[in-house]
């Protein structure tokens, strides 16, 4: 993975990738001979300089005070396959005139199929997937008062995942600041605080995916066993009997029952002193 370094700070590619996009001021990639150069053997996969947001003004009687706040909601689903599954009725009579498939498919007699349909039809799209939201709440205060500079943000990122139960969440907090001592000595911070939250899917090409699941798995196989008059069986407890497929895995089981959930914490940050010798030359600690 590349050199990653914010406002001088070498972070994780994870932490690059939480970083709140409204504190970011720019973004340069070196490359090739020009990263090895400045940061050496480091820089063998590239570098990545992040600058953030600071305040602006100052001067020894400049004020400037700023409030920023921005909000942005959007709604996805998934894109719409260039082909079409079979549906129940074309399945059934698929499996039944090519003699292989689900026993149970093809001991079904004719006039029983419209029955069967009704009380075994099930949208694994709809069972397994949703349209989801993305909402953004960004607000940050910076300004400038006689030497001193400040920038301070919070951001807010939350996303409904396109599977059932998936989600991730968000928070960004940053502090930049930067005080002019006097005509040779400047000192600062930068420190942002990340946390997140993510209920993640079961990434594995199979149909413990939902995204693969929902191709695999039958339109007549339904999301919890049913009894002959289309009833769903309750265990010892009260609670519906789980439908494994003929694949032997619900995803929709796997998902509500053993979630794949993790939350994540980081603190990073600097504190510089920077001495200006002459014009054009400045010693700066990090």
């Amino acid at each position: 993975e590349p050199l990653i370094l914010v406002d001088g700070v070498q972070i994780a590619l994870r932490d690059y990738a939480m970083i709140n996009p409204a504190d970011v001021k720019d973004v340069i990639v070196l490359k090739d001979a020009a990263a090895a150069a400045i940061y050496g053997s480091r820089a063998s996969n590239g570098v990545i300089l992040v600058t953030t947001k600071r305040g602006t003004g100052g001067g020894t009687s400049a004020k400037k005070f700023n409030v920023n706040y921005s909000y942005n909601r959007g709604i996805k689903e998934k894109t719409k396959d260039n082909f079409d599954l079979m549906n129940i009725e074309e399945k059934i009579a698929y499996e039944k005139e090519l003699g292989r498939g689900n026993s149970q498919i093809l001991e079904l007699k004719d006039e029983d199929v419209a029955d069967f349909i009704k009380k075994n039809q099930t949208d694994w799209f709809k069972v397994l997937l949703k349209k989801a939201t993305v909402e953004t709440h960004d607000v940050s205060v910076s300004g400038a008062a006689n030497d001193f500079n400040y920038y301070l943000s919070f951001g807010s990122y939350k996303e409904d995942g396109l599977a059932t139960n998936s989600s991730f969440e968000r928070m960004n907090v940053r502090f930049n600041a930067d005080y002019r001592a006097n005509k040779y000595l400047k000192v600062g911070n930068s420190f942002t605080v990340i946390s997140s939250k993510d209920n993640e899917l079961r990434d594995r090409n199979n149909v413990q995916n939902p995204f693969v699941g929902i191709y695999f798995y039958n339109p007549y196989e339904t999301v919890y066993e049913q009894d002959s008059a289309g009833q769903v069986v309750l265990d010892e407890n009260g609670n519906p009997v789980w439908n494994l497929t003929h694949q032997g895995f619900n995803a929709l089981e796997g998902i509500q029952n053993s979630p794949e959930r993790f939350k994540y914490f980081n603190v990073i940050g600097n504190v510089y002193a920077q001495l200006d010798i002459i014009d054009g030359l400045s010693i700066k600690t990090d």
